[in-house]
């Protein structure tokens, strides 16, 4: 179990008073540090290589830290391919917009959006896909206008938008799929038909 200190202070020096053991000595250690995140509601074990992390060198008990945790969350972010704090900062400056706005066109509190450029937050997975289309696409950006937005959007399917799947690759799929069925129902008939010894049949 790692344990939180609570009087943990940048000026603090080392050792620290071990909470378990009540040593003092806790310090610095470079180590491969194994971590579980809940994100979106899936729980997540991270293996940090090479981490320095304060550690009690007495009962081996592991101490988090605010360094320790922007670690762990940039793992996170690297594992399920998020957008990191200085990509979302880039995206908003790029755009010229405030974070104000941005979080009124988005739906988020501007609190959100503060967060998640500091790194204090990780965006669940829907959030991450929004930023990116938004980021990406000016047919987005024209769309969700915050408050002024159309209320109609999305109410009913655009069946001029681009279908996913191309003609081309629709019609290969059911020639794949029609093939696949000629097969099943060959090797059904043969498992149907009588067994003959003397190969008459």
């Amino acid at each position: 179990m790692s344990y939180r200190n609570p009087r943990e202070s940048k000026s603090r020096p080392f050792p620290w008073p071990c909470a378990d053991c009540y040593t003092l000595t806790v310090v610095p250690t470079v180590m491969d540090y194994t971590a579980k995140v809940k994100h979106d509601g899936v729980i997540y074990e991270l293996l940090i290589p090479s981490l320095e992390v304060p550690r009690c060198q007495t009962c081996g008990e592991t101490y988090t830290t605010n360094a320790v945790d922007e670690q762990v969350s940039d793992a996170l972010r690297s594992r399920l391919h998020l957008l990191t704090p200085a990509q979302i900062r880039k995206g908003i400056e790029k755009l010229g917009l405030k974070q104000q706005a941005l979080a009124e066109r988005l739906g988020v509190a501007p609190e959100t959006i503060s967060r998640w450029v500091n790194g204090a937050l990780i965006q669940s997975r829907a959030m991450d896909n929004l930023l990116r289309l938004f980021f990406a696409l000016p047919e987005v950006r024209e769309a969700l206008q915050g408050a002024s937005q159309d209320p109609e959007l999305g109410i009913e399917v655009d069946q001029k938008a681009k279908d996913p799947c191309p003609p081309r690759l629709a019609a290969s799929a059911w020639r794949r799929l029609d093939v696949r069925r000629v097969i099943s129902q060959r090797q059904e008939f043969a498992l149907l038909r009588p067994f003959d010894p003397v190969g008459k049949n």
